[in-house]
């Protein structure tokens, strides 16, 4: 095949030179285009299918028949780095050289070539030391050469002419590589494989049933190597002989390193007889790996394996099975859950996190499907052999979408601490708790604790928490109370049944260390700061909120720097409820989820909204500097580093004061009620009171007093009611609003500098005493100013507080006339009559004092068209100053409050 065999130009020879001894060492070499083409010298060639030419770099050779390029550089006894033009550059190194180093030939019965495999080395050395190696295949061609294909070839083992005189006589052997066999052969054994080895990882069995079929009634001792793959390829290969050979048994060599093998055995002094004693010996399949009676395993990395077949709920419960090894996959109200920690300082929907906060995320269906993949090993039956697939879309989804999974675990929320299980034990014991539902992932070593601590261990522990706080100016002992009962709280709140208040701290000043208490109880229990957010705006948003901190199980919460008034009717109902019902973030589908966490709030003399001042636990500090952020002289200068320091000490001491009151019997201080919170108060509060402190529920009525904004703008209308209704027959919304808008235009008219009456000046007097109930109005509505056309935003907001009692009055409403109008009244509770006027002069009284003066002025504004009073009576209060062209009362011109009907002064004047 090669023309010449002079010696070839060095490496470093010009490449023109190079090309031509190349070309000479070719067959039938002839011009085409840009090149040569000539007989290939790798493989038996009469086509001419080597392409030969000079290129960028150097000589190309192509052989279009399929031969490598290295196998052609081999065959004309060159390198293929020789090939290329040589590099100046120190750094290039030169490509190593492919080379056959070994082949073995596979028969069929009667001898015949079918294939061989190929070792193939590049001269490179792997990490074990040994060469790195490669193995091909070549199907025989018929005229006594190899091609690179294997296509339609016949699947036969190893030495199967061998085999096949034997097969009724001798045991076959099976092992892993050619090698092995023709050891084993010079030994005077019956050997056999498949090409390829075993499959490694989740590659496709190799050992086909055509193998099997041509071991048909012989008795088989299979020899795995020492390594899963080899375990599980022996496994493999035993199921596809079950019910064509006459036996199937495995020997276990004994002694063999990991990934050790026959020839390994008999390289360290392994001998035939004692083979021989070893496969006499040789036990069943089930005895040499016993199945895990739990589930079945796969052929590679020890997943459950799963047939997929049209029997869905069958294949749905084997993966639920199989996921029960997940230690990272729960259930949660109807769906699916895992855990994970925030990866960096994250800031989603408005909340920040911070690194390493754990969190409970929805998995989804792509995230399920890995998962499942991790676990289970899926596959289809196709005749005698599996075929690996993937889990059908259809299998993800119905696991996805079942909403029950009784093989998974129900997570009820993530500790980092031990906490009080309800009944008074502490968890201690890292990862999923069944009583509690909990997956506790400690970030910290606890000291030991006592089993039954005293009351004089529980008030060592208190001391010892209260003085990391020692330097905070709370407004009363109370107050201080209410912060214990704020970290007892975190650390009890899985063992009590019912919500938990809100744990607002404000203050009289800025830079009085409102977040800074905060940061101390959350670096007690978690070791990071808070999940925090601003006060919402709106309803909308903070629902939003809500709902994300409900999915995402957040055991604290913090509404930071709080500058408007707290309050909205979603933070109302998550205070007072211990689970969570809103439409999913981004869809239409309602999720509901447990609510357990504990609120907490900062700001500067905090106004509460609505009913809010009873959901607060109120910590409120007092400080007497102008500038308390340049105080010093501190017990604790750096008061976050020695909590840090101290950290489980102090988390300790709080396990500690609780454990002492539950050992004592959970005593009780006969404390006033709280309302929607019985659980807590008698666990947390009688806790709190049982160690020696004040009551912290003792703060609820002077912040109910002075945040209250709606019970202070109550308590103004009552003081003056008997000012705009001293009849007590009941005002409207839109009379009330006509009164006060009447004033507005009267003040308006008297700043112009014009001159005016003494009815005038007695109607601006009456004004200034409304004053208080216009201002009540006002902040009842959210109005700066109150109009005729807010009147049906002042009855809506009415309606809010009908039967609403403020000392011993209460505020009552009744249908009147054929419309059915509101008319509002204030009333004592024990009377059933309104109440009775004050001193304030009534309209009609100042009316009358002044009859005498507004004659007199009349009789001054006599040609004064713009100052005219009408004749048909005097001025009233329900008048506008001004006289309008629409909707006049017929009896005075001036605005009705009732199109086509007397105005209300009017209507009274008549009276």
């Amino acid at each position: 095949m090669i023309a010449s065999m002079s010696l070839a130009p060095k490496h470093d020879a010009p490449v023109a030179e190079k090309f031509a001894y190349f070309l000479s060492q070719l067959q039938e070499v002839q011009s085409s285009g840009d090149g040569y083409k000539a007989c290939c010298p790798a493989h038996p060639d009469d086509r001419a299918s080597l392409s030969v030419q000079i290129g960028e770099k150097g000589i190309v050779a192509t052989c279009h028949a399929g031969c490598t390029f290295p196998q052609i550089c081999h065959a004309v006894n060159v390198t293929a780095s020789w090939m290329f033009e040589r590099s100046t550059s120190a750094s290039t190194k030169s490509a190593s050289t492919e080379r056959e180093t070994g082949s073995w030939i596979y028969t069929d019965e009667s001898g015949n070539p079918l294939f061989r495999t190929v070792r193939i080395e590049d001269g490179t050395v792997g990490e074990n030391g040994k060469p790195k190696k490669t193995f091909r295949q070549q199907a025989a061609d018929g005229k006594g050469g190899w091609k690179n294909s294997v296509k339609n070839t016949r699947v036969v083992p190893y030495r199967l002419a061998h085999v096949f005189l034997n097969l009724f006589n001798d045991p076959v052997l099976i092992v892993e590589g050619e090698k092995h066999c023709d050891r084993l052969a010079e030994l005077g054994f019956i050997a056999t494989c498949n090409a390829g080895g075993a499959a490694a990882g989740n590659s496709k069995n190799k050992w086909r049933p055509e193998h099997s079929e041509c071991l048909r009634g012989s008795d088989v001792i299979i020899l795995p190597d020492n390594d899963k793959p080899g375990r599980e390829h022996a496994q493999n290969v035993a199921k596809s002989l079950e019910g064509i050979a006459a036996s199937v048994k495995i020997c276990i060599l004994p002694g063999l390193p990991e990934k050790g093998d026959v020839i390994d055995w008999l390289d360290t002094g392994g001998t035939k007889e004692e083979l021989q004693r070893l496969l006499d010996a040789a036990v069943s399949v089930e005895e040499a790996f016993p199945e895990e009676p739990s589930s079945r395993k796969s052929s590679s990395d020890g997943r459950t394996e799963i047939q997929i077949t049209p029997d869905e709920h069958i294949v749905v419960d084997e993966t639920l099975n199989a996921l029960m090894a997940d230690d990272n996959l729960y259930k949660r109200n109807g769906q699916l859950f895992h855990v994970v920690r925030e990866m960096d300082d994250v800031c989603e929907d408005g909340i920040r996190r911070s690194m390493g906060t754990p969190r409970i995320h929805a998995v989804s269906a792509g995230h399920l499907r890995e998962r499942m993949t991790q676990r289970c090993y899926f596959y289809k039956q196709a005749d005698d052999s599996r075929i690996h697939c993937s889990p059908p879309a259809s299998l993800v989804n119905g696991i996805h979408t079942r909403g029950f999974w009784p093989q998974l675990r129900n997570l009820a929320g993530v500790t980092e601490i031990p906490v009080l299980r309800p009944d008074g034990s502490i968890l201690t014991t890292p990862g999923w708790d069944e009583s509690t539902g909990l997956l506790y992932v400690p970030n910290g070593e606890l000291p030991q604790l006592k089993e039954n601590p005293t009351h004089a261990d529980a008030v060592q522990a208190r001391d010892l928490l209260l003085d990391v706080v020692a330097d905070f100016p709370f407004a009363s002992p109370a107050h201080q109370s209410a912060w214990l009962a704020g970290l007892l709280t975190v650390l009890a709140r899985r063992a009590f049944n019912g919500p938990a208040p809100m744990f607002l701290i404000d203050a009289n000043i800025r830079g009085s260390g409102k977040s800074l208490l905060t940061d101390v109880i959350s670096l007690i229990t978690t070791s990071r700061s808070m999940p925090r957010f601003s006060n919402p705006e709106s309803e909308e948003e903070s629902r939003k909120r809500i709902t994300s901190l409900a999915l995402a199980g957040d055991p604290l919460i913090l509404i930071d720097n709080i500058n408007s008034s707290l309050g909205s009717a979603s933070l109302d109902a998550v205070l007072t409820s211990t689970s969570w019902k809103d439409r999913r973030l981004g869809g239409n589908e309602i999720v509901e989820m447990p609510m357990k966490a504990i609120w907490f709030g900062t700001g500067n003399n905090v106004i509460l909204a609505g009913d809010m001042s009873r959901r607060i636990c109120h910590i409120r500090l007092d400080s007497l500097e102008e500038n308390p952020e340049e105080r010093s002289g501190f017990r604790h200068p750096k008061l976050l580093a020695h909590v840090r320091e101290h950290r489980m000490e102090l988390l300790a001491a709080g396990l500690t004061l609780l454990r002492a009151f539950i050992v004592a019997g959970s005593p009780s201080a006969d404390l006033k009620p709280w309302g929607s919170f019985e659980g807590w108060s008698d666990l947390i509060r009688n806790c709190v009171v049982w160690c020696g402190m004040d009551d912290p529920g003792g703060t609820r009525k002077e912040l109910a007093e002075a945040s209250d904004r709606d019970a202070g703008a109550l308590r103004m209308l009552f003081d003056g009611w008997a000012d705009i209704d001293p009849k007590g027959e009941g005002l409207s919304a839109l009379e009330m609003t006509t009164l006060l808008d009447f004033f507005k235009r009267r003040r308006d008219y008297v700043n112009s500098g014009m001159e005016f009456s003494a009815a005038d000046r007695l109607i601006e007097k009456e004004q200034r005493e409304l004053e208080s109930v216009k201002t009540a109005l006002c902040e009842l509505c959210g109005v700066p100013e109150l109009t005729a056309k807010d009147a049906r935003k002042l009855g809506n907001q009415l309606r809010r507080f009908k039967g609403r009692v403020i000392g011993d009055q209460r505020l009552e409403c009744r249908s009147h006339g054929r419309n059915k109008v509101n008319k509002w009244q204030v009333k004592q509770i024990d009377a059933v009559c309104t109440v009775s006027a004050v001193s304030v002069p009534c309209r009609q009284k100042i009316l009358k004092e002044g009859e005498e003066e507004i004659t007199e002025s009349k009789k001054r504004d006599t040609g004064n068209e713009n100052n005219k009073r009408p004749k048909t009576h005097t001025a009233h209060a329900s008048h506008t100053a001004f006289r309008s062209t629409d909707d006049n009362c017929p009896m005075c011109g001036f605005d009705t409050d009732q199109p086509g009907e007397p105005c209300l002064g009017c209507r009274e004047n008549d009276n």
